[in-house]
């Protein structure tokens, strides 16, 4: 299921783009679908016992609260939040790598550290943003 999401959402965007069917609304339902399945994947990690409670659920919640920090980000402030590198890539790494090895809590540990990197930067990035508006 990570893999063929993975697959799909690297081609999605650009085949509507290269057929001139993307829309406002393709890209909104995109994202949407894009932390749906996140938070499906990282949750079905926590239900199925894979994972610590306590850690499973710092990650996913931190997860989503960065993603609605970004999404307030490009609403309130009309700016938009670009990562180096993505950082939704980086946590599909970590699956992609993680999972064959059965390293559940070092890869929930990575991804807390991602969304808590991502959750600050942002969060400061707003700020800054703030007072330039």
């Amino acid at each position: 299921m990570i893999l063929i999401s993975g697959f799909l959402d690297t081609v999605d965007g650009p085949v509507a783009r290269a057929t001139g069917r993307a829309t406002n609304f393709g890209k909104f339902f995109d994202r949407l679908i894009d932390k749906i399945n996140d938070s499906i994947i990282t949750a079905s990690f926590i239900v199925l016992g894979f994972v610590d409670l306590r850690l499973g659920l710092y990650a996913l919640i931190t997860m989503m609260i960065s993603t609605n920090v970004s999404a307030n980000i490009e609403a309130v402030l009309n700016a938009k939040i670009s990562d180096a590198v993505s950082l939704r890539f980086l946590r599909f790494l970590a699956f992609i790598i993680l999972i064959p090895f059965q390293k559940f809590t070092l890869m929930f540990i990575i991804l807390s550290i991602i969304s808590t990197y991502s959750l600050v930067h942002r969060f400061f990035s707003a700020i800054s943003l703030s007072r330039k508006g």
